[in-house]
C-alpha cells in the first residue's frame, strides 16, 4: 500500500518534472496547503528509488524578515546546546558522545536556565560567537509555543522566547526532535523559527525504532559543517545509508529539512 500510495504521488508531483530533475542533484520544494503534510523524500519514482535517495532536498517556506545577527563559519568552532526536561535521556547520550568525538562544546539546559541564561545575556547586549547547533527534545504544542513533557508534567517556551534564545547563541540549525502528530507539520510555528536560523530547521516528525542511531548520523554530519548546503547534504548521506540497510522510509523519511526562502535569493 505504501509503495503504491508513494509511486503515483511521484507520478502526479514531480515526474512532469522529471526532465528537468536529471541534470539536478540539489532540489528545494515550496508546497503549499496538504502538500505540506508530504514526506517529499520517501516518494518513489519508476525505477524503484527514492526521490530523496536521489537528490538533495529541503522544504522552503516563506518567513518574515531575520532576526538573526550573524552567520559564521564552522572554522570559528562549533557548539552544541540541547535543551531537555530530563535530568538523562537517550539523546543526552547521543549528544555527549557526538561532541566527544568531534570536540565540540555541549551544554545541557532545562528549558528554565536557557530562558534564563538568554534572558542575562541579551539584557547585556552580548551574545554566542560560535556557530550553534540546538537541539530540543520538545515539539510544537497546538497552541503555537514550545513544548517540553516529563514525568512530572509540561512546560512551554513561546515562540518569541525561543526567538530571541536562538538569536543570542548564534544559531545555524534548529532540531526539533518531536511532533505533536505525524500527519500534521506546524508550518507557521517553523516559519517563525526560520527567522531565527541562518541555515535550516531540521523537524522530526516521528519516531521511529531506528530513530537514535539516525539522530547520531545526522549530528555527525552537521559538526562537520552545518551551513545550509551541509545541512542539506547530511540528510541526504543519512537516508541513503539507511536505505542501504534496508530501513523502511518510516525510520527515515520523518527527518525533514525546512529553510526560508529568502536564503536562497
Amino acid at each position: 500500500l505504501f509503495n503504491e500510495a508513494s509511486q503515483r504521488l511521484y507520478q502526479l508531483l514531480i515526474e512532469p518534472f522529471s526532465a528537468a530533475l536529471s541534470h539536478l542533484h540539489r532540489l528545494v520544494i515550496s508546497p503549499s496547503d496538504v502538500l505540506m503534510q508530504i514526506p517529499f523524500s520517501a516518494l518513489i519514482d519508476r525505477e524503484g528509488k527514492y526521490l530523496g535517495e536521489r537528490l538533495e532536498l529541503a522544504i522552503a517556506l516563506s518567513t518574515a524578515d531575520p532576526v538573526y545577527s550573524q552567520s559564521v563559519s564552522p572554522r570559528d568552532g562549533l557548539r552544541f546546546c540541547h535543551i531537555d526536561p530530563l535530568e538523562y535521556s537517550p539523546l543526552i547520550e547521543t549528544l555527549e558522545y557526538q561532541a566527544a568525538q568531534s570536540q565540540s562544546q555541549l551544554t545541557i539546559y532545562t528549558p528554565e536556565s536557557w530562558l534564563e541564561e538568554s534572558h542575562h545575556h541579551l539584557e547585556r547586549g552580548s551574545g554566542q560567537k560560535r556557530m550553534t547547533v540546538v537541539t530540543l527534545n520538545a515539539e510544537f504544542s497546538d497552541k503555537g509555543t514550545v513544548s517540553f513533557t516529563d514525568d512530572h508534567g509540561s512546560s512551554e517556551l513561546s515562540m518569541s522566547e525561543m526567538v530571541r534564545s536562538l538569536v543570542y547563541v548564534n544559531a545555524s540549525c534548529c532540531i526539533l526532535s518531536k511532533n505533536l502528530s505525524p500527519y500534521l507539520v506546524p508550518q507557521k510555528s517553523i516559519q517563525t523559527l526560520l527567522t531565527s536560523v541562518y541555515g535550516g530547521v531540521i523537524h522530526c516528525r516521528w519516531r521511529g525504532q531506528s530513530f537514535s542511531p539516525l539522530f547520531a548520523r545526522a549530528l555527525q554530519r552537521l559538526s562537520e559543517g552545518s551551513l545550509l548546503i551541509g545541512m542539506m547534504g547530511t540528510l541526504t548521506h543519512l537516508r541513503r545509508t539507511a536505505i542501504q540497510e534496508r530501513h523502511h522510509p518510516r525510520e527515515w523519511a520523518c527527518f525533514e529539512l525546512y529553510v526560508a526562502q529568502h536564503q536562497l535569493k
